[in-house]
């Protein structure tokens, strides 16, 4: 929209100097309205200051003795001049609804990455996991229906990953979370869950299906701090990723239920994830998350 104002003062300001030099000119002062107008518009920030110098330092002077009219300029000059004023704004303006169009189309695309492929991902890396949680019966968890798959893309940070649709993506502010070095968080939650009558903080984490993300800036230092952090904790089995290597850690916790953290980034960001009793979608995701 900016630069389409931009034009649009460009044009009114050469079409005005094009009148206001005719006018000169049939005052008897020697100068060209098209060649000014031209110049005006090809060069407006230069030219139009200088024409507004030039007007009121020399020509009002010249047109104030009374010199003869000079003869208008050719026809076909002018013709020129209509062509430039109208061709060139057409072309500029098409060249920027043209790439609006692709950008939109490319965040059309980006909203709506291949569902097949995020399901395809989901099901066969993970198919015989499905019931560990309802096998265990001292774990409260349930296994996502793989069949209704919805799709989060981040075009911020420029990462998507797949989720079970009866879940739900919601953003948690960094510094309200004590973590001013992240620059964003997101955790994927059942928000449907009603917590049982008298049950505390940890039960609720424990029995709510929730997989919490954080992002960081990347860098070497950052990257090997957070790392350092698992110095002390086993690994365990990998996130199956074709795109991305996903390291998996089970750190020792006072908490009610298994505690399950990966780490991963590309060039640009540092993505950690957690999940209490419910390593098994949290992997599910991770399997799909791609940047």
């Amino acid at each position: 929209m900016p630069i389409i104002i931009y034009i649009i003062i460009i044009i009114f300001s050469a079409l005005w100097v094009r009148k206001d030099a005719k006018n000169f000119r049939e005052k008897g002062v020697d100068l060209n309205p098209a060649s000014w107008s031209t110049f005006v518009f090809l060069f407006w920030i230069i030219a139009f200051p200088l024409y507004l110098i030039l007007k009121f330092s020399k020509y009002k002077k010249i047109a104030e003795l009374g010199n003869q009219p000079l003869p208008a300029v050719s026809k076909v000059h002018n013709w020129w001049i209509v062509i430039i004023f109208i061709g060139v704004p057409f072309l500029i303006i098409s060249f920027f609804m043209i790439s609006s169009l692709i950008t939109a189309k490319e965040r059309a695309s980006n909203n709506n990455v291949d569902i097949n492929k995020v399901q395809t991902g989901l099901t066969n890396n993970h198919k015989d996991n499905l019931d560990v949680g309802i096998q265990n019966k001292d774990i409260k968890t349930a296994s996502p229906n793989l069949s209704n798959i919805e799709t989060y893309s981040d075009l911020k940070y420029g990462f998507y990953f797949g989720y079970p649709r009866d879940l739900k993506v919601v953003s948690i502010d960094p510094v309200s979370a004590g973590n001013k070095k992240a620059l964003t968080m997101f955790k994927v939650y059942d928000a449907q869950y009603v917590a049982p009558a008298g049950a505390t903080g940890q039960n609720v984490r424990t029995q709510q299906r929730s997989v919490r993300f954080t992002v960081y800036p990347y860098s070497s230092s950052l990257l090997l701090s957070l790392k350092n952090e698992y110095k002390s904790t086993a690994k365990i089995e990998p996130v199956t990723n074709t795109t991305i290597n996903i390291d998996m850690y089970k750190p020792t916790s006072g908490l009610i239920g298994p505690y399950s953290e990966a780490i991963f980034h590309n060039s640009t960001y540092i993505i950690t994830a957690s999940s209490v009793n419910h390593e098994n979608l949290m992997r599910q995701i991770l399997t799909t998350f791609h940047f």
